[in-house]
């Protein structure tokens, strides 16, 4: 897989160097856990997922949210039309102009929001990368419109962390379920989801590859839904 190099001021995210955190990962991790090493043999590897650290990721996140993926990519392109992907640009632009590309009321709040933070520096992504996951989570989190699921998929792809586990994530939950993990120890909304506490209970049998582990999850439940699940190897 070719390179791929994703920046933002001073910090850059290699896609290659991911990919090998992730196989070296996920190797360790399935000498450790006989689930996932069976599921390795049946699913196969997950790719690495690289986003951009900065603004326009967790701009996208936020106009994301509730929506359906038309909907939401026809926003996110008269918004990189408008330029609003820029923090201090979108941070200058009027409420009306950032309604009219179809964001909502409170979404246009959220937007100016993150915009004036990250044009004030206050989530550059060399401040947040200095920052452990905690902290980091923490200071996302304080910022109207971004939840616990929006920060931790934040730092997981724009930033390469290895040790995240969006639990909050129902497909990821799916996967759990799919083999077999967390049950009996709770459901979430119907059978086919562990809850989020008992998925991040789950998890953390895995540190500190949780990402690696949240990455064959997904894969695992979207191959289901395809019905691309391979027999087990002999």
């Amino acid at each position: 897989m070719p390179s791929k190099v994703v920046e933002s001021g001073g910090f850059a995210v290699e896609h290659s160097d991911i990919e090998k955190r992730l196989r070296r990962g996920l190797g360790i991790l399935s000498r450790r856990d006989a689930v996932l090493r069976k599921a390795l043999r049946r699913w196969g590897y997950p790719q690495a997922r690289v986003s951009q650290a900065g603004f326009p990721t967790l701009l996208k996140a936020i106009v994301g949210q509730q929506l359906s993926r038309w909907a939401a990519d026809a926003i996110c392109s008269r918004l990189e039309a408008a330029g609003a992907f820029e923090a201090k640009k979108c941070a200058r632009m009027s409420e009306a102009r950032l309604a009219k590309m179809g964001l909502s009321g409170r979404k246009v709040s959220y937007a100016k929001g993150l915009a004036k933070a990250f044009g004030r520096g206050e989530l550059g992504a060399d401040a947040l990368e200095a920052m452990g996951d905690k902290e980091a989570i923490s200071l996302l989190c304080s910022y109207s419109g971004v939840g616990l699921w929006t920060a931790e998929i934040y730092l997981m792809f724009g930033h390469g962390r290895m040790d995240i586990f969006p639990a909050g994530d129902l497909a990821l939950r799916g996967g759990l379920s799919i083999l077999g993990l967390g049950s009996g120890l709770g459901s979430g909304q119907d059978d086919k989801f562990v809850s989020e506490p008992i998925a991040r209970e789950v998890a953390q049998r895995w540190c500190p590859y949780r990402s690696c582990a949240a990455l064959l999850l997904w894969q695992v439940y979207g191959a289901e839904r395809r019905g691309a699940g391979k027999p087990l190897a002999k």
